[in-house]
Order: structure tokens, then sequence, then C-alpha cells
């Protein structure tokens, strides 16, 4: 059998026994509904298009023009099923469950025959009572996902019956699916003006069963607030136990929390609750560590990341579980602050504060590691990236709202790289509906995934979306100023998303948008006049009709959290999508099929000619001077862009 055990106290304390938990990650079995493809070899955690790359069925999807060949992986519906066995003991345990970590997207999953449950939310973990229906021996699970692109469509002709949530489609350029806004998933895997259309499906994540009779711990959210009246450090600790069986609850709760010099505080809590609807507890507790007994953590160039162990562990009829996590001392700011020089009116401050030291951001954005989720998810990617944030000495990089929500680890290592994260909620570019079936989605999207990475010292600031208060203010999508995506926009970010955070995270900081004015923004409804008011909280500008190298064309913002212009890659890079050279010439079928910025190559012309003197398009030499021209113009146009932010 595949049983693993949290073993940590179950040594220490004579009688108690772990909750029990076997893996079913590994290999499936996956069919396509229609007989079409059966019996292929699957992995979990993985996806479709892994899989199918796997068995031979189609070659890498992000080379040529493969993205437009496969479309119909993602128009197809698609079964992931697995034989496993179980012994008789497990089923003595009155609690039986199934986790699925993450799935992606819309499925509904079989036990042996028997509907357990369904899935509709890439970013929420899934728990399934299955008491009633694992048997000893063999057991047969199938997960079946339909469509993301079908059910899209779905969606938005039932959300059209009262009225259509823009935009439909994204711009023909991106080459993409329509509708991603009905759905709960990395929202780029239906295209971006930087990517291909993937629209991905699969068990992206670890999935396993477990057994246990009282309560396990589902989360510990953990923050530190500064007590300088004491010179100490108060750590609020927010225990999150859950179980099946609605009777009270009772056990210990230990809480231990490593100091310098492998000191520990130990803290013992008696619980007895009754659980919520939801089968939920949660149990709250604050101590008190002196500030001598611990150092704090800092971004990256501003000192170090020293890093402690906190172990949470609940005992409770003979069976214990155990959660662990690292956790830093520091307290984070963002400071919105009346500025006052000369003239009035000259808006708010902008910036971060780490334990009381103003930082100056510098980073990046991130857009997902790689196109498939579950690629993103290998901890080597993960590595490269926040490894190379730290070398080049950024200190801070903005998980973007259209992809992923990231690993775990990625926050580890965020953590110890002393790289902060900028966490947008996956909202971007588009209006979304405020149906009450969506909005209670996203309450279990927001809730799974604050109380998973909120606890992390690099998390420092989230915001609900990217771009959507521009897009509704600026009439991007044609909502023309209707009053019902105003209020639609105010309930989803305003009404739903942000008491949701400040219920588990009681210090965060959080905006509506990126762009926005930020508590300006707020103060007039949410939604501002001006989003990109450069007085006022962060700005994204991108001005590819002027020269690049001239300063004085940027604005001089509070903060900018995106910039950037485009180039073309070098032929070298090109040369591991294609292997035809004839396809990498300047305005072939090929590039203009990998070109998804709308009028991109019309810009980088128009850029390259404000400096420099093209040779004639039938040169031999012209794409290899193309190519190395955009470069230079993007590296030195970024470099102009971001002295001037430097030097104001």
């Amino acid at each position: 059998m595949n049983w693993f055990t949290i073993l940590l106290f179950s040594a220490l304390v004579p009688g108690y026994f772990s909750v029990q938990k076997q893996s079913l990650d590994g290999v499936w079995t996956l069919n396509e509904s229609n007989g079409a493809y059966v019996n292929l070899v699957a992995s979990v955690p993985g996806g479709i298009y892994t899989d199918l790359m796997r068995n031979n069925i189609i070659d890498d999807p992000t080379l040529e023009d493969n993205d437009q060949k496969y479309k119909w992986v993602g128009r197809k519906n698609w079964t992931y099923a697995k034989h496993f066995a179980v012994d008789k003991d497990i089923l003595e345990y009155s609690n039986l469950n199934i986790v699925f970590e993450g799935l992606d997207t819309i499925s509904t999953i079989f036990l042996n025959g028997k509907q357990i449950g369904s899935s509709s939310n890439m970013f929420v973990r899934y728990i399934f009572n299955i008491k009633d229906v694992l048997k000893e021996g063999d057991n047969y699970l199938e997960v079946k996902f339909v469509s993301p692109v079908i059910t899209a469509e779905r969606f938005a002709s039932i959300q059209n019956q009262s009225y259509s949530v823009p935009p439909e489609c994204p711009d023909s350029v991106y080459r993409g699916e329509c509708h991603i806004n009905e759905l709960r998933k990395m929202q780029a895997s239906f295209s971006w003006d930087w990517g291909p259309t993937l629209a991905s499906v699969g068990i992206w994540k670890h999935v396993f069963l477990e057994g246990f009779n009282s309560s396990v711990i589902r989360y510990c959210v953990v923050e530190t607030e500064e007590i300088s009246s004491t010179s100490s450090w108060q750590v609020s600790i927010v225990t999150f136990l859950s179980g099946n069986v609605k009777n009270s609850v009772d056990g210990k709760l230990v809480l231990k929390l490593k100091t310098d010099n492998e000191d520990t505080v130990t803290l013992i809590v008696d619980v007895n609750a009754q659980p919520d609807g939801n089968n939920n507890i949660e149990v709250r507790q604050n101590v008190q560590i002196r500030q001598g007994s611990v150092k704090r953590w800092w971004p990256n160039g501003y000192g170090e990341q020293p890093l402690y162990d906190i172990t949470v562990t609940f005992y409770s009829e003979n069976e214990l579980d155990t959660f662990s996590h690292r956790i830093g001392y520091r307290t984070i700011e963002l400071v919105q602050e009346e500025v006052k020089i000369s003239q009035a009116n000259y808006g708010n401050s902008f910036y971060f504060k780490v334990n009381g030291i103003p930082i100056f951001a510098k980073g990046s954005n991130a857009i997902p590691i790689n196109i498939l989720p579950e690629k993103g998810q290998e901890k080597e990617s993960v590595d490269k990236l926040l490894q190379s944030a730290r070398d080049c000495h950024m200190n801070m990089l903005r998980v973007w709202g259209g992809g992923v929500y990231e690993s775990d680890y990625y926050y580890q290592r965020a953590d110890e790289f002393g790289i902060m994260i900028w966490q947008d909620f996956m909202f971007a570019c588009a209006l979304y509906p405020s149906r009450q079936d969506f909005l209670d989605n996203v309450i279990q999207e927001v809730r799974h995934q604050v109380k998973r990475i909120g606890s992390h010292p690099s998390v420092v600031m989230w915001a609900g979306n990217n771009e959507n208060e521009a897009a509704i203010h600026g009439n991007w999508y044609g909502s023309n100023g209707k009053q019902i995506y105003f209020d639609d926009y105010k309930k989803l970010y305003f009404g739903t998303i942000k008491p949701e955070f400040q219920k588990i995270l009681k210090r965060g900081q959080y905006i509506g948008s990126s762009p926005s004015n930020g508590v300006e923004s707020e103060a007039e409804g949410g939604i501002s006049n001006n989003p990109y008011d450069e007085h006022y909280g962060d700005v994204h500008t991108y001005i590819y009709e002027l020269d690049g190298f001239n300063p004085n064309i940027y604005p001089i913002p509070r903060f900018s959290s995106e910039y950037g212009f485009q180039s073309y890659p070098s032929f070298s890079t090109f040369l591991k999508a294609s292997k035809n050279k004839s396809n990498l010439v300047i305005g072939s079928e090929f590039l203009q099929h990998r070109q998804h910025h709308p009028f991109g190559d019309a810009q980088l012309e128009l850029e390259v000619l404000y400096q420099m003197e093209l040779p004639d398009e039938k040169s031999p030499n012209y794409t290899d001077v193309f190519i190395f021209y955009t470069q230079i113009y993007q590296a030195v146009s970024i470099k102009t862009q971001t002295e001037r932010y430097r030097k104001h």
C-alpha cells in the first residue's frame, strides 16, 4: 500500500496515531468521451496536452502553429480514471474523504459508479465524503471533464438571456477562444497577446484519500505584528479544523514556534467547539515573542531573510494531525498619504514600508511560468525564475491576474530569496458576471487561496484584478458606461472579494485593481474617473507611438506596476519553435501567426525607425537586422524609462 503518515509527534505521544493519507498520484488512464482515444497512459498531477504528447497523439503544442492545429483538444470531453486498492482497516474511520488539490476545470467525479462530487473552479481544493462509497479491495475512480471551450459558450448563452458580459471574444489577432470570463480557470489558457491558445484540462495538482475520526487541520494562517510598547512580536495564529461529523470536537491544539538558538515557544490550547454549517472550526490564538529572540525578515537588498518554523498539532480521540510552516517576522504597510507640496490636490503617495523602512520596489510582472499549468509547478522552473530575480537585484514580483495562484513551493522560495509578491486575484482584462453562483464560486476561491498563501512573509500585497477598473472606465469592451456593469464590478471586487479577504487577513493590504488610484479609487466608489492618474496609486504604461529613447514621454507615477516594449526574440530562439528557416522571415505567415499583439509589427517598425535605419526589405540580412534593432530599441527604451522612475 502507498499509505503515508505525518509522524512528527506520534513517536513522542504514545497511543496517538496520525491522520491516514493515501496518495492517488501517478499513473492513470485517459479516454476521450466519444472513443476516439482510449486507454491512454496519463500522469497525475498532469494535464491533457502533456498526456497526449506522452502518448504520441500530438507534438509539442508550443511549436510551429500547433496551438491552432490542436484546438480540437480543448473542445473534447476527457475522462481520467484509476483503479486503486484499500485495506479493510481504512473503512473503520468516521471520516473518509478524497481530496483534489486542483481540478482544471469543469468535471464530475465518480467512485465505483456513484457520483461523489463535481468541480467548477481550477483554483479551489475539492474535498468529497466517500464514507459510504469506498470499499475494501479494488475501487474505480473517474474524473469526467467536459470541454472548457464548449462550457464557456454554454454559460455565456445563459448569461446573455439577461445581458452580455464583455468581451465575448478576444481580439482576432489572438487567435483564441471565447468567453473565458465565464470560467474560473487560468484566463490566459484561451489566449493572450503574449501567448497561445491551449485550453487546458486535467488533474493538475495532487489527489489523495484521507481517513480520520475527529478532525484535521486544513489551514493555519499566521500574521505578525510588532508591539513596540512591550518590545515584542504578537503572532496571531488561526487554525482551521475540518471534519465530516457534525458532533462537537474535543481535543488539544499544541503550537510550537521556533526562535533563535533553537529555542521553542510552546502553547497548548483546549478545543471544545461545534463545527459550523460546513463542518469547519476556527481556533484563534495570539502568542507573544520577544523581539530579541527572532530576527526581522527583509526584502532582497535590505537585509537577510530569516525564517522560523511553526508547528501546529491537533490531538483528539487518540489521533493527531500536524501542520508545519515557516514564517518571517516583518511588518508591511502600503503607504497612501496625501502628498503636500506647493500645490493643492497633488495626490497621494503609494509605496511600501517593511519594518518601518520605505522600500524602493524593483521587479517585474510574472505571467505563468508555463502555459501548461501542471508544468508551471515544476520546482526547477520555479527556482530558475526566482533565483534570476534575486540575482539581478529585484525585490518584487507581481503574480499577474490572468494566470494562476502559484505553487506552495513558489512562495516558499520567494520567502527565502526576499522577493516580495504583489498577488493579483485571477481576474484580468474583462468584465465578469455577478450571478450568485459565480460569486459563490469566487468566495470559495478567495477563502482557499488567501488561507493557503497569506501567511508567507513575501506576500505583501493583493489586488482584485488586472486592468479591469481601467477597462470599465475606458469602455475597452463596449460596456458604454452602463450602470449594471459598474454595479457588477463593485459587487465582485468590493462586495465579495475584499470582505472575504479581510475576514482572513486582518493586516493584509488590498486594492481593487491594478492599475488603480488606490484609496482614491475606493473613495470615488471603486471606479476612478481616471485610473491612470499618475498622482495616485499605480499605473501601467505602454507607449508605442513615441520615441522610447526620450525620457520626457514617460509619466512620473507614484508606482509603476507595468511597463515595457516588445521585441523579436533572437533567431536562435525562433529556431526552437520552427525548424523551417523559410518561416523566419519578417512578414511570413509563421511570424504573423505568433505575433498576437494588435498592430505589433507595425509598432515595432515605427519604433526602430525613430533611431535606426533599416536596410531594404529585399536585403538578405533584413530579418537579422530587424530582429537585432527591435532588441536594441527595447533594451534602451526600458533602460530610459526605468532610469526616469529611479530619478524621481
